[in-house]
């Protein structure tokens, strides 16, 4: 395989994280929203409107929609993503037996561990 620069591995773990970060982060956020709808009409049930409780719902509802979107768009870039060393993407789509916690390609196995995330030298 052809060696790739330190730089560019940090770059791309930096990248690869981020994206990861932000589908995690969006995913507990929206099993935050469901929790809080079922919970907030649970505590106010009797004490106010149905109208208000409607409204309070709903705006929660589309808090999680958002939220999911969110996911969908980084679970897509993740699989878009390309591994800066053979160039292909780096995870395999939809279907298959891989996990997204894994940090290596399935292709040449370039690993974008997180202590590339620090200011040291990377070695691939």
């Amino acid at each position: 395989m052809n060696d790739v620069p330190p730089e560019t591995i940090r770059s791309a773990s930096r990248r690869y994280y981020s994206v990861r970060r932000t589908f995690w982060r969006f995913f507990i956020g929206g099993i935050f929203v469901i929790i809080c709808v079922k919970e907030l009409d649970q505590i106010l049930q009797n004490r106010v409107d149905s109208a208000i409780r409607l409204v309070i719902s709903f705006v929660l509802a589309m808090a999680f929609l958002a939220c999911m979107i969110v996911v969908f768009v980084a679970s897509r870039r993740s699989q878009r993503f390309r591994c800066p060393r053979c160039g292909r993407k780096f995870i395999p789509s939809i279907g298959s037996t891989w996990t997204f916690s894994d940090a290596q390609c399935i292709r040449c196995g370039l690993g974008l561990e997180r202590r590339y995330l620090r200011n040291g030298d990377a070695e691939a």
